[in-house]
C-alpha cells in the first residue's frame, strides 16, 4: 500500500475515533510523519478540539505527541507547544513532549536556560531532563545551579 494510502487511513482513524487515537500509532512512523508534516493544520485542529470528556482530549493529545516524536523536525507551532508542555504539564505528558523535542536544534541550550531561570519548577524539570539526556556538558551548569539554589525541593532535583 502506498504511503499516502497509509496516511489517509491513519488520518481517518484519527479523525473518527477520538477514543481510539492510539490506532494511528499502529502504523509505521515512516509512513505517517510525512503526511502529517504536510498537513500539520489538521494536527493543530485535532489538538484544540474539545470532546465531551476530558479524558478523550488527553488521550488524543498524547497520541499527537507520540506522533510528533516521529517527526525529524517539528512544525513551528508544535515546537512552541511542546516546549510549553515540556516545562509545565503533568508528569504523564511531559516526557511525551520532551521526546517530541528530541531533534530540536539548540535543545540543551534552552534546557540550560531554564535551569538558570527564575521558576523553581522549571529548574527542577530542567535538571531531571538533563539527567535523562546524560549530558556531561551540563554537569558544570548543574553544579552552579545547585550552589545557588534556595528551594530544597529544587535542590534535591538538581
Amino acid at each position: 500500500m502506498p504511503r499516502d494510502d497509509f496516511a489517509a487511513v491513519a488520518l481517518a482513524e484519527f479523525a473518527a475515533h477520538g477514543e481510539a487515537t492510539d490506532n494511528v500509532l499502529e502504523f509505521d512512523a515512516e509512513d505517517l510523519w510525512p503526511y502529517f508534516a504536510e498537513n500539520s493544520e489538521f494536527l493543530l485542529l485535532m489538538w484544540h478540539q474539545k470532546d465531551e470528556y476530558a479524558l478523550l482530549d488527553d488521550r488524543r493529545r498524547e497520541a499527537i505527541l507520540k506522533l510528533l516524536a516521529s517527526f525529524p523536525t517539528l512544525p513551528p507551532p508544535f515546537s512552541r507547544l511542546c516546549w510549553d508542555i515540556a516545562f509545565s504539564s503533568t508528569k504523564r505528558v511531559r516526557p511525551l513532549a520532551q521526546a517530541a523535542l528530541a531533534n530540536e536544534v539548540r535543545k540543551e541550550e534552552r534546557i540550560l536556560a531554564a535551569l538558570a531561570g527564575r521558576n523553581s519548577e522549571h529548574r527542577s524539570i530542567a535538571a531531571a531532563w538533563l539527567a535523562s539526556l546524560g549530558s556531561n556538558e551540563a554537569i558544570p551548569a548543574l553544579k552552579k545551579a545547585l550552589a545557588k539554589e534556595r528551594h530544597e525541593l529544587t535542590a534535591g532535583a538538581i
